[in-house]
């Protein structure tokens, strides 16, 4: 499962998704999300997940919710935009509460594997290096 959080579709990130894409072979099924391309609402902070064991909110984080669920493993391409993610992923990241449990742990099946594909423009490439040390110790399923 790949989620693609670009709002260039010819940007540098798309060409690092590319070359992801053509990398993992071709017996290896991929599900393309152009998170830029679908609705999907901020999280409410109305706890429904918690209560209802899912998302109330009905928009296209629906599907995405399920195909998470069921992917072996998830590959999250984005630019870094304000010393931070995309906002197109940093919406859907919000809604990925239904995930967790009170300790902050997963209800995704262990071993689930994901990707970061994070690509800045900058030719300073030390810039963004916090950021980049963040995401890779914080960002989790």
């Amino acid at each position: 499962m790949l989620l693609t959080a670009v709002p260039r579709p010819q940007g540098c990130t798309a060409a690092l998704i590319g070359e992801i894409i053509k990398g993992t072979g071709q017996n290896t099924e991929v599900e393309v999300y152009n998170l830029n391309a679908m609705n999907i609402r901020g999280c409410q902070s109305c706890y429904a997940c918690k209560k209802e064991g899912r998302c109330i909110l009905q928009d296209d984080m629906q599907p995405l919710h399920r195909a998470i669920a069921a992917a072996d493993g998830i590959v999250l391409g984005t630019p870094v935009y304000m010393w931070q993610m995309s906002a197109q992923l940093k919406q859907m990241i919000d809604r990925l509460y239904p995930f967790l449990k009170p300790a902050y742990s997963s209800y995704l099946t262990p071993g689930k594997r994901v990707l970061l594909a994070v690509t800045q423009a900058r030719s300073d490439t030390e810039l963004f290096r916090h950021y980049f040390e963040h995401a890779g110790k914080n960002w989790y399923f």
